[in-house]
């Protein structure tokens, strides 16, 4: 198994949100790294980025850099496009832990990858999904973090 974490240094609603200090001043991609660490070897985690600037961060930690096309990083390139494009990025043939870097607050990738080991012979993926029934919306009603319908901004 190796993990992907697709990691944009060019965020448009928020800047450097990947990289930016988050928790006792490390950076996002740090906190999931050393999370994934747990439960795989660093050597087998991989983040995507379109900066190069970004490398000596990522090496410093253990993972692997691996270069992104910009394009694949533009709001307008469709998500499946970046996911598959991504994903034949990296060597060889192993199964793929796809983890976002703006879930700080998940660390239950060992109850995945057990789940997934139960579960893979059934099925060709696992989603984490989290139940809400409402919508976060700001004080002039607006949704937080994405606009009402297939796009967000």
């Amino acid at each position: 198994m190796k993990a992907l974490i697709p990691a944009k240094a060019s965020s448009t609603r928020v800047p450097e949100k990947n990289f930016h200090p988050f928790q006792g001043g490390r950076f996002l991609i740090e906190t999931l790294i050393d999370k994934l660490a747990r439960v795989l070897p660093r050597r087998e985690i991989y983040v995507s980025c379109e900066d190069e600037s970004k490398r000596p961060l990522i090496e410093r930690t253990g993972a692997q850099f691996l270069p992104r096309d910009p394009r694949l990083a533009s709001n307008e390139t469709p998500i499946g496009q970046v996911v598959t494009k991504l994903c034949r990025q990296l060597p060889g043939r192993d199964e793929i832990a796809f983890c976002h870097p703006t879930e700080p607050l998940f660390d239950e990738y060992a109850e995945c990858m057990a789940t997934w080991e139960r579960v893979k012979h059934e099925h060709d993926s696992l989603v984490i999904a989290y139940p809400h029934r409402r919508f976060f919306l700001q004080h002039d009603f607006t949704p937080y973090n994405f606009q009402f319908g297939p796009w967000h901004r």
